[in-house]
């Protein structure tokens, strides 16, 4: 079909309604993208250290080292006090590294898409056969007693005693599993694991598994690694499969804490506290302070990322479209006044599963000497500390 330039009256009228539409459409595009670009400004002081073109995965510290997984499936090795790379561990073509995470003692291990863990030797440039385990690894934990749980399709899998819990309830409404009953017809299923994206180990020794999945929610599954039990992901005054889980982290009195965001049409943020007893509070509306507003058009609420506690200074760190914000938490256990630290300049990208983009910060954490550290979706990492920014990849 030939169209005709909208202004031309000669033009039928329901080509013309189409051009009206097609042009609204993408009007609406390029507001939303310009709203968050908006919030993308300069940081003063900010170092670039550039070794590596390949994005990072995930990623552990030990003391002043970091153990990262990249895209392609290997291990980097940095120094954080300068920062540079120690080492690249390259696996072979039979298998990728997928899967890292440390030991009660510090040590390191990784685990690969064909089911062996290996433990990284301290020294950073060599690995050992720990064990094998049999099954694709998409993440994994040691509890209090060193004992290794992972994540496997479809379950979560104790490899010592070859123990598997698969019934996990509560699912997202957007999530349909259906198994093959006696070779012949499919039955859907209620109770059922799903691969998560991120994971979390509590200082209780609960296993927060989580997936975002844009404007169609997110997926929370619990497991208790020192009783060896499935726990329940119900909450009285919180709808879990409402929620657009950024991050899962805890403080040192018992406190868990949800950091939930999104970008479809405009910016949503809040961040909920789940008390010891089950009791589930909304501490922040992601609502920006008037002294931190950077721009006219951030007016609003803010599309809230990761966060992290820091028990030094008492206080949560979380990531927004806005930068960087650091809250004091009260002796009562109440949410202070946030106050913007920093604003990094990072690449966004779109979020397939909403009209907006995605949150470029991937995991948020304290190293040993009380440095902020981030992970970025395509910038790499971040290192935060009085006031100057390290950005290294």
């Amino acid at each position: 079909m030939y169209f005709y330039p909208w202004y031309k009256c000669g033009a039928p009228l329901f080509e013309r309604i189409l051009i009206l539409l097609k042009y609204r459409f993408s009007l609406i595009i390029v507001i939303v993208f310009c709203k968050q670009y908006c919030f993308a400004q300069v940081e003063p002081n900010v170092e670039q250290i550039s070794r590596t073109s390949i994005n990072y995965r995930s990623f552990v510290t030990t003391n002043s080292t970091l153990f990262a997984i990249n895209d392609s499936g290997a291990i980097v090795v940095w120094d954080l006090t300068k920062p540079d790379i120690i080492a690249i561990i390259h696996p072979d073509t039979s298998f990728r590294y997928t899967a890292i995470c440390t030991g009660k003692s510090g040590e390191v291990f990784a685990g690969t898409n064909t089911g062996n863990i290996y433990k990284v030797h301290a020294s950073g440039h060599s690995v050992s056969l720990f064990l094998k385990a049999g099954y694709h690894i998409t993440a994994m934990c040691f509890n209090a007693q060193n004992k290794l749980f992972l994540t496997v399709p479809y379950a979560v899998y104790q490899p010592v005693e070859k123990k598997r819990w698969t019934k996990f309830t509560n699912h997202s409404p957007g999530f349909h599993y259906r198994k093959r009953i006696f070779g012949l017809f499919f039955r859907k299923m209620d109770a059922f694991f799903t691969v998560p994206q991120f994971t979390y180990l509590d200082k209780g020794g609960r296993w927060w598994m989580y997936s975002r999945f844009g404007e169609f929610g997110s997926e929370i599954e619990i497991f208790d690694t020192k009783k060896e039990r499935i726990l329940s992901n119900r909450y009285d005054s919180i709808g879990i499969n409402s929620l657009y889980v950024q991050s899962i982290f805890d403080d040192n009195s018992g406190n868990t804490y949800i950091t939930s965001g999104l970008q479809h049409f405009d910016n949503t943020g809040e961040i909920y506290r789940i008390a010891p007893d089950r009791m589930v509070t909304k501490i922040f509306n992601g609502m920006i302070p008037a002294d931190t507003i950077i721009s006219p058009k951030s007016k609003g609420q803010l599309f809230v990322g990761p966060g992290t506690y820091n028990s030094i200074d008492n206080c949560i760190y979380f990531a927004s479209s806005n930068g960087f914000y650091k809250v004091n938490l009260t002796t009562d256990g109440k949410f202070g006044t946030p106050r913007r630290l920093f604003n990094p300049k990072l690449n966004w990208q779109n979020e397939p599963r909403a009209i907006g983009v995605a949150m470029n910060i991937m995991n948020v954490e304290f190293t040993t000497d009380n440095k902020l550290l981030f992970l970025s979706s395509s910038d790499g990492f971040g290192i935060y500390d009085s006031g100057k920014l390290v950005m290294f990849k």
